[in-house]
């Protein structure tokens, strides 16, 4: 048995690529650890005792905490950072852990709390920001200010997928292979491949699949990770850092966790990939050091203009930003609306995606969907109902659906993907992370 390609590209893409050659970290220790982990945790140090503490936590890959090496010795300067080598990777050997970003945090908190004693600064990238955020929302007293850079993990496995290989065409008359049936293949593939749960869980699995590599393993056990509860979490002020040319942990992750973490500020770092502590040092530098300092996040514009209706019939690419009343769509494709404040949105038979989108409807629905496709990344939809849905397909990473009765109405059967959502119908407030149908009421 082996991984799919998907699983095997998500390996090796998330895992650091080669860097040039840095001068050696200045100092290293192994730190004896307890009940949680089964070996010496290695951690690498800058700066001096008695300045701010600041903890690096590394993605996937060989070099591990190697990968602040270009940028730790100037942060250093002005903090005393730990760059973690996390179990299974570096100087850290796998003892007794599982791999999982939860039991990752654990250890990272129970770090936090045994060596360094208060509250500190706390950066994770890539799979280690999937690590941080866990950390700072499941123990923010020990979290005074996070930074989160090219975050992994947060995006459900399936809608990461899509990102990859089904949404590049979206909208492409020329596609060689229809949208609809990429959608299908991959659900296809879904259904053949090995339990991921089950293989984590499995010893004889995971040496007949994984090869008992750390990297592997730790790879699988992040596209399984659910974070939806720990963003609820978060107080400390967030910078969220991110390469505008990330195709692993693409803008869309970005944009799911500014608008569920309460004090974000999002920085989009041009013609950077994944990696941007070697892609631009000088700038990651500098905004590390700006959030860390305390430097307020700017204030955020407010739509401006009288709220309008609008309905669209039959027509595609539309574009829609500003405030509204009512939308309504009939029949209509390849609908955008972004950065915009609805009282309602109305969707029949369409294909319609919202980025940034505030939905506020106190008399009934807020979004209503019949037999059509809709993406919405961030935003919320507020009502009466949240959503009332009836035979459709939706995409929702990072969304907040609230509604006073309920938070969604279904009168058709309505496949629903959530990637790090929450549901709240009146006082119960649920975490959604998953594929999952909605049955007619």
């Amino acid at each position: 048995m082996k991984l799919t390609r998907l699983g095997l590209f998500f390996v090796v893409a998330c895992a650091s690529g080669p860097r040039a050659p840095t001068t050696p970290m200045p100092t290293s220790r192994a730190i004896e650890r307890g009940l949680a982990y089964d070996g010496a945790l290695h951690v690498r140090r800058w700066g001096r005792a008695g300045q701010p503490v600041l903890v690096l936590i590394h993605g996937l890959g060989a070099r591990a905490s190697d990968d602040f090496a270009s940028v730790a010795p100037t942060l250093g300067e002005h903090y005393d950072v730990h760059a973690i080598d996390l179990p299974g990777f570096g100087g850290s050997p796998a003892g007794n852990h599982s791999f999982r970003p939860s039991d990752y945090a654990d250890l990272v908190a129970d770090y936090i709390a045994a060596e360094i004693g208060g509250p500190v600064s706390l950066l994770g990238h890539s799979m280690g920001g999937a690590v941080a955020a866990i950390v700072a929302g499941r123990y923010p007293e020990r979290v005074q200010r996070l930074v989160l850079v090219d975050v992994a993990g947060v995006l459900h496995r399936e809608a990461w997928a899509s990102s990859q290989f089904i949404d590049p065409l979206r909208g492409q008359a020329s596609a060689a292979v229809p949208v609809g049936l990429m959608d299908t293949t991959l659900a296809m593939g879904r259904a053949m491949e090995p339990d991921p749960e089950r293989i984590l869980a499995s010893p004889r699995l995971r040496r007949a699949i994984l090869g008992d590599d750390p990297n592997k393993i730790a790879a699988l056990a992040l596209l399984m990770t659910d974070t939806s509860e720990a963003l609820s979490g978060i107080v400390a002020p967030t910078l969220l850092l991110w390469g505008e040319g990330d195709r692993i942990a693409p803008l869309r992750t970005a944009h799911i966790l500014d608008g569920r973490i309460r004090h974000s500020h999002l920085v989009v770092l041009p013609e950077v990939g994944h990696v941007p502590m070697a892609d631009a040092p000088d700038a990651f530098v500098a905004e590390v050091l700006a959030h860390l300092s305390g430097e307020s996040f700017p204030d955020v514009r407010a739509l401006e203009g009288e709220p309008r209706d609008y309905r669209c019939d039959g027509e595609t690419g539309v574009e829609l930003t500003g405030r509204y009343r009512r939308v309504e769509l009939h029949e209509c494709e390849q609908v955008q609306i972004h950065d915009a404040d609805l009282e309602q949105l109305v969707a029949f038979e369409s294909g319609v995606t919202l980025d940034g989108v505030h939905i506020h409807n106190d008399a009934g629905a807020a979004l209503v969907a019949d037999g059509s496709n809709v993406r919405i990344t961030g935003g919320s939809a507020v009502g009466a109902v949240g959503m009332q849905v009836s035979g459709s397909r939706m995409d929702l990473a990072g969304v907040r659906v609230m509604g006073a009765e309920r938070a969604f109405m279904v009168d058709e059967p309505t496949r629903v993907l959530f990637s790090a959502c929450t549901a709240q119908s009146g006082a119960r407030l649920e975490h959604a992370h998953g594929n999952i149908v909605l049955a007619a009421e």
